[in-house]
């Protein structure tokens, strides 16, 4: 957990109006740090935890209206828990 925390400080500012793509700086940068330590989990799981990046466009009235892009990580944890049921659960993790 501390290594995971260390590479979001280095990322600097995960504030929702900075760079969603630059890889060493922003929110993108602190989304691709949590997807890569969920992928490194999902190794382990047999296959039953699927990672990826739902990237949307949004408009931010702090930013004078303008339209970028952005994206947030989602896992499907579909079969992990027997108390979820066939439908399984899905867990969101939204920078």
């Amino acid at each position: 957990m501390r290594a995971l925390i260390e590479k979001l400080v280095g990322c600097g500012t995960r504030l929702t109006l900075s760079s969603w793509s630059d890889p060493k700086r922003g929110a993108g940068c602190g989304r691709d740090q949590i997807v890569a330590r969920f992928n490194e989990i999902a190794k382990d799981s047999g296959g039953k935890l699927q990672v990826l990046v739902d990237k949307f466009e949004m408009t931010a009235e702090a930013d004078g209206g303008e339209t970028g892009a952005a994206g947030k990580c989602v896992c499907d944890c579909s079969g992990q828990r027997p108390e979820a049921g066939e439908d399984g659960v899905s867990c969101f993790w939204a920078l």
